[in-house]
């Protein structure tokens, strides 16, 4: 039996590869204040996890996040090279 391809629909996605810690935080912080109503797919990478910690650790405690979703819990394409933020 073929599987079904699951299509996935987000507001917004936004490419954190290459900035810094600081900086993707910085932006991350402008972009959930300034999104209403929407959901964001945050791409941070696998890499060292630098941005993925930091970004999950920012998303737990952020007010301005009603709920959040992790890449591997959702099987969705990057796995835990993403989070799935809805504002």
């Amino acid at each position: 039996m073929a599987r079904k391809k699951r299509i996935f629909y987000f507001d917004r996605e936004v490419d954190f590869h290459g900035y810094t810690r600081e900086d993707a935080l910085k932006e991350l912080e402008e972009l959930v204040f300034t999104s209403s109503s929407e959901t964001l797919l945050i791409i941070h990478g696998k890499g060292s996890g630098i941005l993925k910690h930091a970004i999950r650790a920012f998303v737990r405690k952020s007010d301005c996040i009603k709920s959040y979703d992790f890449g591997e819990d959702l099987n969705l394409p990057g796995g835990d090279g993403v989070t799935v933020i809805y504002t």
